[in-house]
């Protein structure tokens, strides 16, 4: 089921079938998508290895630990100041990587290219 990228190795069997129904959903869309001329790109399906979660909130209210929470273990810097001003892409892989804007939009295996549009600063 699915390409090299999209079900590499270290990916376990659940996260397989997650990635598997997702592809399948986004299929099922993608005919109205076409004739009501709605926001997802003919081949959106293909720009990204993994289905994503937006997690927007006010500050302080508790974004950074519902996520080391649920990934049992601290990914993201906590605190009542503000500690992030930026995007974070938690993805499954063999190591930790930290990466800045322009990396994750070079990179062709992550599909964020589009995200040029809104600048070089990302």
């Amino acid at each position: 089921t699915g390409s090299t990228q999209t079900n590499p190795s270290y990916y376990t069997e659940d996260q397989r079938t997650v990635m598997e129904e997702c592809r399948k959903l986004h299929g099922s869309i993608m005919p109205l998508n076409d004739k009501i001329r709605g926001p997802l790109a003919p081949h959106s399906d293909q720009g990204t290895a993994l289905p994503f979660v937006l997690l927007l909130g006010n500050h302080s209210s508790g974004k950074s630990s519902f996520i080391n929470h649920v990934l049992g273990r601290s990914i993201q810097t906590t605190g009542v100041a503000p500690t992030d001003d930026s995007f974070t892409i938690i993805a499954p892989g063999p190591t930790d990587r930290d990466q800045d804007g322009p990396a994750v939009i070079g990179d062709p295996d992550l599909g964020f290219g589009p995200l040029r549009q809104f600048g070089p600063t990302l």
